[in-house]
Protein backbone atom coordinates (compact mmCIF):
# COMPACT_ATOMS: atom_id res chain seq x y z
CA UNK A 1 0.00 0.00 0.00
CA UNK A 2 1.08 3.56 -0.66
CA UNK A 3 0.70 6.00 1.93
CA UNK A 4 -1.32 9.32 1.28
CA UNK A 5 1.18 12.25 0.11
CA UNK A 6 4.25 9.55 -1.46
CA UNK A 7 4.64 8.62 -4.12
CA UNK A 8 6.95 5.18 -4.03
CA UNK A 9 7.06 2.02 -2.11
CA UNK A 10 9.76 -0.79 -1.84
CA UNK A 11 9.01 -4.17 -2.22
CA UNK A 12 10.72 -7.15 -1.00
CA UNK A 13 11.11 -10.31 -3.21
CA UNK A 14 11.37 -13.19 -1.47
CA UNK A 15 13.33 -15.32 -4.12
CA UNK A 16 14.02 -18.84 -2.79
CA UNK A 17 17.78 -20.55 -3.46
CA UNK A 18 17.34 -24.53 -4.30
CA UNK A 19 19.54 -26.94 -6.35
CA UNK A 20 17.53 -26.53 -9.44
CA UNK A 21 19.38 -24.03 -11.95
CA UNK A 22 16.51 -21.40 -13.02
CA UNK A 23 18.69 -18.79 -14.95
CA UNK A 24 16.72 -15.50 -15.35
CA UNK A 25 13.55 -15.19 -14.74
CA UNK A 26 11.32 -12.28 -15.24
CA UNK A 27 9.25 -10.64 -12.26
CA UNK A 28 6.59 -8.46 -13.19
CA UNK A 29 4.92 -5.85 -10.26
CA UNK A 30 1.39 -4.00 -11.15
CA UNK A 31 0.41 -1.27 -9.16
CA UNK A 32 -2.92 0.30 -9.41
CA UNK A 33 -5.47 2.94 -7.94
CA UNK A 34 -8.72 4.13 -7.78
CA UNK A 35 -9.40 6.20 -10.63
CA UNK A 36 -5.88 5.43 -12.18
CA UNK A 37 -4.54 3.17 -14.66
CA UNK A 38 -2.01 0.33 -13.55
CA UNK A 39 1.59 1.14 -13.42
CA UNK A 40 3.44 -2.12 -14.04
CA UNK A 41 7.23 -2.57 -14.12
CA UNK A 42 9.57 -5.65 -14.52
CA UNK A 43 12.54 -7.03 -12.05
CA UNK A 44 15.00 -10.00 -13.55
CA UNK A 45 16.21 -12.23 -10.70
CA UNK A 46 18.85 -14.61 -12.05
CA UNK A 47 19.78 -18.21 -10.46
CA UNK A 48 23.54 -18.38 -10.94
CA UNK A 49 23.09 -21.59 -9.85
CA UNK A 50 25.62 -23.41 -7.23
CA UNK A 51 29.07 -23.73 -7.20
CA UNK A 52 30.48 -27.01 -8.77
CA UNK A 53 32.54 -28.96 -6.70
CA UNK A 54 34.84 -30.89 -9.32
CA UNK A 55 34.62 -34.16 -7.33
CA UNK A 56 35.39 -35.95 -10.24
CA UNK A 57 38.67 -34.06 -11.49
CA UNK A 58 42.40 -34.71 -10.15
CA UNK A 59 45.90 -33.85 -10.78
CA UNK A 60 47.28 -36.66 -12.68
CA UNK A 61 50.46 -36.51 -13.81
CA UNK A 62 53.51 -33.72 -12.93
CA UNK A 63 56.97 -33.47 -15.11
CA UNK A 64 58.73 -30.89 -13.45
CA UNK A 65 62.25 -31.79 -14.22
CA UNK A 66 62.94 -32.22 -18.09
CA UNK A 67 66.39 -32.78 -19.75
CA UNK A 68 68.58 -29.64 -20.55
CA UNK A 69 66.28 -26.48 -20.46
CA UNK A 70 63.37 -27.78 -19.03
CA UNK A 71 61.27 -27.40 -22.60
CA UNK A 72 58.92 -30.46 -22.01
CA UNK A 73 57.44 -29.61 -18.56
CA UNK A 74 53.74 -29.91 -17.98
CA UNK A 75 50.73 -30.69 -15.40
CA UNK A 76 48.14 -32.98 -16.33
CA UNK A 77 44.12 -33.24 -15.24
CA UNK A 78 42.57 -36.04 -15.61
CA UNK A 79 38.31 -36.32 -15.83
CA UNK A 80 37.09 -39.42 -14.12
CA UNK A 81 33.54 -39.46 -15.45
CA UNK A 82 31.90 -40.26 -18.96
CA UNK A 83 31.38 -36.53 -19.75
CA UNK A 84 32.74 -33.89 -20.88
CA UNK A 85 33.34 -31.39 -18.09
CA UNK A 86 34.04 -27.87 -18.14
CA UNK A 87 36.53 -26.32 -16.07
CA UNK A 88 35.11 -22.96 -15.98
CA UNK A 89 36.01 -20.82 -12.38
CA UNK A 90 39.38 -23.37 -11.87
CA UNK A 91 42.94 -22.03 -11.74
CA UNK A 92 45.81 -24.09 -11.24
CA UNK A 93 48.12 -22.64 -8.80
CA UNK A 94 51.72 -23.05 -8.82
CA UNK A 95 52.80 -23.21 -5.20
CA UNK A 96 57.13 -22.48 -4.43
CA UNK A 97 57.92 -24.18 -1.24
CA UNK A 98 60.39 -21.56 -0.52
CA UNK A 99 58.06 -20.20 2.10
CA UNK A 100 54.85 -21.82 0.73
CA UNK A 101 53.97 -19.03 -1.99
CA UNK A 102 52.07 -18.27 -4.73
CA UNK A 103 54.09 -18.04 -7.83
CA UNK A 104 52.02 -18.82 -10.72
CA UNK A 105 48.41 -18.84 -11.69
CA UNK A 106 46.97 -20.40 -14.97
CA UNK A 107 43.01 -20.06 -15.78
CA UNK A 108 41.15 -23.08 -16.88
CA UNK A 109 37.91 -21.07 -17.90
CA UNK A 110 36.66 -21.37 -21.09
CA UNK A 111 38.01 -24.77 -21.21
CA UNK A 112 36.52 -28.46 -21.64
CA UNK A 113 38.51 -32.01 -20.40
CA UNK A 114 36.98 -35.02 -22.25
CA UNK A 115 35.01 -37.56 -21.05
CA UNK A 116 37.51 -39.56 -19.13
CA UNK A 117 40.60 -37.94 -20.55
CA UNK A 118 43.02 -35.69 -19.67
CA UNK A 119 44.18 -31.90 -20.26
CA UNK A 120 46.90 -30.59 -20.13
CA UNK A 121 48.54 -27.01 -18.65
CA UNK A 122 52.42 -26.69 -19.95
CA UNK A 123 55.07 -25.84 -22.11
CA UNK A 124 55.57 -29.80 -23.34
CA UNK A 125 54.30 -30.04 -27.11
CA UNK A 126 50.53 -30.54 -27.68
CA UNK A 127 49.20 -29.11 -24.60
CA UNK A 128 45.87 -27.75 -24.23
CA UNK A 129 47.16 -24.43 -22.11
CA UNK A 130 50.80 -23.61 -22.68
CA UNK A 131 52.64 -22.29 -19.82
CA UNK A 132 53.36 -18.56 -19.75
CA UNK A 133 57.13 -19.00 -20.96
CA UNK A 134 58.73 -21.89 -23.45
CA UNK A 135 60.81 -23.40 -20.47
CA UNK A 136 62.04 -23.68 -16.76
CA UNK A 137 58.05 -22.35 -15.66
CA UNK A 138 57.60 -25.42 -13.09
CA UNK A 139 60.04 -25.24 -10.32
CA UNK A 140 61.36 -28.65 -9.47
CA UNK A 141 60.67 -28.95 -5.68
CA UNK A 142 60.10 -29.01 -3.11
CA UNK A 143 57.35 -27.29 -4.48
CA UNK A 144 53.59 -28.29 -5.11
CA UNK A 145 50.72 -27.94 -7.40
CA UNK A 146 47.15 -27.43 -6.67
CA UNK A 147 43.65 -27.03 -7.93
CA UNK A 148 41.29 -24.80 -6.72
CA UNK A 149 37.71 -23.28 -7.71
CA UNK A 150 39.04 -19.66 -8.46
CA UNK A 151 40.23 -16.92 -10.39
CA UNK A 152 43.79 -15.83 -11.05
CA UNK A 153 43.44 -13.25 -9.05
CA UNK A 154 42.36 -15.16 -6.46
CA UNK A 155 45.91 -16.49 -6.30
CA UNK A 156 48.24 -13.18 -6.73
CA UNK A 157 52.07 -13.35 -5.57
CA UNK A 158 53.51 -13.87 -3.39
CA UNK A 159 50.09 -14.79 -1.28
CA UNK A 160 50.69 -17.52 0.74
CA UNK A 161 49.31 -20.97 1.72
CA UNK A 162 48.40 -20.52 4.66
CA UNK A 163 46.83 -17.53 5.66
CA UNK A 164 46.06 -15.35 2.46
CA UNK A 165 43.82 -18.68 0.34
CA UNK A 166 40.51 -19.46 1.69
CA UNK A 167 39.19 -20.58 -1.46
CA UNK A 168 37.56 -24.44 -2.08
CA UNK A 169 40.76 -26.72 -2.89
CA UNK A 170 39.94 -29.69 -5.42
CA UNK A 171 43.46 -31.69 -5.52
CA UNK A 172 46.94 -30.60 -4.64
CA UNK A 173 50.56 -32.67 -4.91
CA UNK A 174 53.63 -31.39 -2.44
CA UNK A 175 56.53 -33.11 -4.86
CA UNK A 176 60.68 -33.56 -4.92
CA UNK A 177 61.16 -32.91 -1.16
CA UNK A 178 60.12 -32.34 2.12
CA UNK A 179 57.78 -29.81 3.33
CA UNK A 180 55.98 -30.59 6.43
CA UNK A 181 53.55 -27.47 6.43
CA UNK A 182 53.06 -27.34 2.85
CA UNK A 183 51.67 -30.62 3.21
CA UNK A 184 49.24 -30.15 6.40
CA UNK A 185 48.13 -27.20 4.62
CA UNK A 186 47.28 -29.20 1.21
CA UNK A 187 47.14 -33.22 1.67
CA UNK A 188 47.58 -33.96 5.22
CA UNK A 189 48.38 -37.53 6.00
CA UNK A 190 49.64 -38.25 2.21
CA UNK A 191 53.52 -38.04 1.53
CA UNK A 192 55.51 -35.97 -0.88
CA UNK A 193 55.90 -37.33 -4.23
CA UNK A 194 59.36 -37.69 -5.53
CA UNK A 195 60.64 -38.23 -9.47
CA UNK A 196 63.65 -40.27 -8.26
CA UNK A 197 67.18 -39.86 -8.00
CA UNK A 198 68.96 -36.79 -9.20
CA UNK A 199 70.62 -38.82 -11.59
CA UNK A 200 67.34 -39.97 -13.30
CA UNK A 201 64.49 -37.81 -12.42
CA UNK A 202 65.15 -35.57 -15.71
CA UNK A 203 63.44 -38.17 -17.38
CA UNK A 204 60.49 -39.43 -15.03
CA UNK A 205 57.57 -38.25 -14.42
CA UNK A 206 55.26 -38.56 -10.93
CA UNK A 207 51.88 -40.46 -12.05
CA UNK A 208 48.69 -41.67 -10.58
CA UNK A 209 48.67 -45.51 -11.86
CA UNK A 210 46.13 -46.28 -12.73
CA UNK A 211 44.54 -42.73 -14.24
CA UNK A 212 42.59 -41.04 -11.60
CA UNK A 213 41.71 -42.39 -7.97
CA UNK A 214 41.01 -40.78 -5.17
CA UNK A 215 41.93 -36.66 -4.96
CA UNK A 216 44.77 -35.89 -2.26
CA UNK A 217 45.75 -39.63 -2.21
CA UNK A 218 49.55 -38.98 -3.31
CA UNK A 219 50.48 -42.26 -2.29
CA UNK A 220 48.44 -43.71 -6.03
CA UNK A 221 51.65 -41.72 -7.66
CA UNK A 222 54.64 -43.89 -9.41
CA UNK A 223 57.97 -42.75 -11.38
CA UNK A 224 57.38 -43.25 -15.08
CA UNK A 225 58.37 -41.57 -18.31
CA UNK A 226 56.21 -39.03 -19.06
CA UNK A 227 53.39 -39.68 -20.91
CA UNK A 228 50.98 -36.15 -21.11
CA UNK A 229 47.57 -36.53 -22.22
CA UNK A 230 47.69 -40.30 -22.71
CA UNK A 231 47.54 -42.84 -20.16
CA UNK A 232 49.61 -43.56 -17.04
CA UNK A 233 51.15 -47.38 -17.23
CA UNK A 234 53.27 -48.51 -14.41
CA UNK A 235 56.85 -49.08 -15.68
CA UNK A 236 57.88 -52.79 -16.33
CA UNK A 237 61.22 -54.39 -15.35
CA UNK A 238 62.12 -56.75 -17.71
CA UNK A 239 64.72 -58.15 -15.47
CA UNK A 240 67.07 -57.50 -12.08
CA UNK A 241 70.10 -59.05 -11.60
CA UNK A 242 72.26 -59.42 -8.70
CA UNK A 243 75.62 -59.48 -10.12
CA UNK A 244 77.38 -59.86 -6.12
CA UNK A 245 76.72 -60.10 -2.99
CA UNK A 246 78.94 -60.02 -0.07
CA UNK A 247 79.37 -59.95 3.87
CA UNK A 248 82.39 -58.80 5.22
CA UNK A 249 83.43 -56.66 8.30
CA UNK A 250 80.08 -56.17 9.11
CA UNK A 251 79.05 -54.55 5.83
CA UNK A 252 76.42 -56.76 3.65
CA UNK A 253 76.74 -55.41 0.03
CA UNK A 254 75.00 -56.46 -3.05
CA UNK A 255 75.66 -54.97 -6.48
CA UNK A 256 72.63 -55.34 -9.11
CA UNK A 257 71.48 -54.45 -12.73
CA UNK A 258 68.18 -53.71 -14.13
CA UNK A 259 66.89 -53.80 -17.54
CA UNK A 260 65.36 -51.72 -18.97
CA UNK A 261 68.67 -49.32 -17.11
CA UNK A 262 68.10 -47.68 -14.63
CA UNK A 263 64.49 -49.07 -13.23
CA UNK A 264 63.53 -48.08 -9.91
CA UNK A 265 63.47 -50.80 -7.23
CA UNK A 266 62.42 -51.47 -3.84
CA UNK A 267 64.87 -53.43 -1.63
CA UNK A 268 63.80 -55.90 1.17
CA UNK A 269 65.52 -57.20 4.33
CA UNK A 270 64.77 -60.13 6.91
CA UNK A 271 66.90 -59.95 9.54
CA UNK A 272 67.46 -63.68 11.11
CA UNK A 273 64.93 -64.59 13.30
CA UNK A 274 62.42 -62.12 12.02
CA UNK A 275 58.81 -62.02 11.24
CA UNK A 276 58.47 -59.97 8.75
CA UNK A 277 60.27 -58.47 5.66
CA UNK A 278 61.30 -54.87 6.10
CA UNK A 279 61.91 -52.11 3.25
CA UNK A 280 65.25 -50.69 3.48
CA UNK A 281 66.44 -49.34 0.06
CA UNK A 282 63.80 -46.62 0.00
CA UNK A 283 61.95 -46.37 -3.52
CA UNK A 284 64.24 -44.16 -5.58
CA UNK A 285 67.33 -46.85 -5.98
CA UNK A 286 68.64 -47.63 -9.44
CA UNK A 287 71.26 -49.91 -11.44
CA UNK A 288 74.39 -49.58 -8.48
CA UNK A 289 75.49 -51.26 -5.54
CA UNK A 290 73.66 -51.39 -2.01
CA UNK A 291 75.12 -51.69 1.23
CA UNK A 292 73.46 -52.12 4.88
CA UNK A 293 75.73 -52.23 8.20
CA UNK A 294 72.75 -53.42 10.32
CA UNK A 295 71.65 -56.60 8.82
CA UNK A 296 74.30 -58.56 10.57
CA UNK A 297 74.72 -62.36 9.59
CA UNK A 298 71.93 -64.48 8.29
CA UNK A 299 70.20 -61.48 7.16
CA UNK A 300 68.17 -61.67 3.74
CA UNK A 301 67.90 -59.41 1.10
CA UNK A 302 65.52 -59.40 -1.61
CA UNK A 303 65.25 -56.97 -4.58
CA UNK A 304 61.76 -56.39 -6.98
CA UNK A 305 60.70 -53.57 -8.82
CA UNK A 306 59.38 -50.27 -7.35
CA UNK A 307 55.77 -50.79 -5.92
CA UNK A 308 55.75 -54.18 -6.36
CA UNK A 309 54.63 -57.12 -3.54
CA UNK A 310 56.56 -57.08 -0.34
CA UNK A 311 58.11 -60.56 -0.37
CA UNK A 312 55.86 -62.82 1.82
CA UNK A 313 56.62 -63.38 5.32
CA UNK A 314 58.20 -66.64 6.59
Amino acid sequence: TILSGTDSIAVTLDVVDDSTFDGTQTVILVGGASGYLNGTTTVDVTDAGDSPTFTDLVINEINADTPGTDAEEFVELFNKTGSPQSLDGLTLVLINGSGDVVYGAYDLSGSTIPANGFFVVGNVTGADLPFAGATNQLQNGVDAVALYVGSPGDFTSPNKVIGDITNTLVDAVVYNGTDSVLVAALHPGKPEVSDGPSSTDDFNSIARVPDGGDAFDTTLFVVQPPTPGTGNVAPSIDSIAIDSADFASGIFTIDYTTDPASSQVDIYRLLSGAAAWTEVGGSDDTDGTFTDSTGGSGALYQVVPEGGDAPPNP
